[in-house]
C-alpha cells in the first residue's frame, strides 16, 4: 500500500481516518489517501471472494475483482467481452 511521509502537521495520520480533516492536506496527500482506500477495498473484495471460492487461482481472483470494480464504476466499455 502506498503511504505518504508523515510531517509534524499530520503525524500519526498517514492512513485513512474518516474523522481526520482533509482540508489542510495537499492534493497529492488527498490522492494518496484515496488510492490507499481504493486498494484496501480491492484487497478486502479479493479476500471475500477467496473465502467464497477457494478453488480460484490468484489470476482468476484478480480478474474477478477487476470485473467487479469495473462494473461498479459504471464504465460503459464493460460490455466488451475482452475485458
Amino acid at each position: 500500500m502506498v503511504d505518504f511521509e508523515e510531517d509534524d502537521q499530520n503525524k500519526g495520520n498517514s492512513t485513512f481516518n474518516p474523522e481526520f480533516p482533509t482540508r489542510h492536506l495537499s492534493g497529492e496527500e488527498k490522492l494518496i489517501q484515496s488510492m490507499n482506500l481504493y486498494f484496501s477495498a480491492r484487497e478486502m473484495k479479493k479476500a471475500g471472494l477467496k473465502m467464497q471460492h477457494p478453488e480460484l487461482t490468484e489470476e482468476e481472483l484478480e480478474k474477478k475483482v477487476t470485473e467487479i470494480f469495473i462494473r461498479a464504476s459504471g464504465a460503459k466499455f464493460y460490455d466488451n467481452p475482452k475485458v
